[in-house]
């Protein structure tokens, strides 16, 4: 792509949704500047990432755009409080016996019957499972964009999935039930 084209789009990024990612990280922040100098951060993160956004004006261009912006003022929300943010430690998970619900329903097919459930879920595991699933990041660029180490994304993934898992095995179209009349 190029420099010309990258600008064109990037303006074209900013005009559609700025105001959506300023809202996002004033929310945040408290502090409509700090909001502005949030939504320059996350579009630098963006310019990194840009030919990977196919269609500037669509509900997956907003929604990952608003997903780094709010990782990017939560980022500063806590330098700016000095509070650290620890890496979570890893737990296992016996997956001894087959596929788990979230491996059966776990492709593009099913986004639509996972958002609900996703949507129930802490943000930060919403957001890597959003990434890695929808977008189809690697872990490397998801930790680029949530300001976080490969290794913690995968925690994130991890408990994530588990946490769905537990949701969707309340749903009878997931839990592997064959009861049906």
């Amino acid at each position: 792509m190029e420099l010309d084209e990258k600008s064109v789009k990037l303006e074209r990024l900013y005009a559609l949704h700025k105001n959506i990612m300023l809202y996002t990280a004033e929310r945040i922040l408290r502090d409509y500047q700090l909001a502005e100098d949030a939504v320059q951060k996350a579009f630098m993160k963006v310019l990194d990432n840009l030919h990977k956004i196919e269609e500037p004006d669509c509900n997956k261009t907003r929604a990952f755009l608003v997903i780094i912006t709010r990782n990017v003022a939560i980022t500063m929300y806590n330098r700016q409080k000095k509070q650290a943010v620890p890496i979570e430690e890893i737990e296992q998970m016996d997956c001894a016996g087959g596929l788990t619900p979230f491996d059966l329903v776990a492709s593009k097919e099913s986004v639509e019957a996972i958002a609900q459930y996703s949507g129930q879920l802490d943000k930060k595991y919403a957001d890597v499972l959003a990434l890695k699933f929808y977008y189809e990041y690697s872990d490397s660029e998801i930790a680029g964009l949530v300001q976080t180490s490969p290794e913690n994304v995968r925690v994130r993934l991890h408990r994530g999935k588990r946490k769905l898992t537990a949701l969707l095995k309340g749903d009878e179209r997931f839990n592997g039930s064959q009861n049906r009349r």
